[in-house]
């Protein structure tokens, strides 16, 4: 929700499209987080820990 007012509030103050797209970025990668859509680098590092994966 945070980065979505950001960007509203990037949007309502005339802030580039740049900063209203980072937020709005920032807000998908954080509900594909909560949906599991998305896999963080700290996922794949215990994976990799548990797995000797490729030897």
């Amino acid at each position: 929700m945070a980065a979505l007012r950001s960007a509203v509030e990037s949007l309502l103050a005339g802030g580039g499209d740049e900063l209203v797209a980072f937020d709005l970025r920032l807000a998908l990668e954080e509900l594909g987080r909560v949906v599991g859509a998305v896999v963080t680098d700290d996922i794949l590092d215990r994976i990799f820990r548990r797995f000797c994966i490729g030897k």
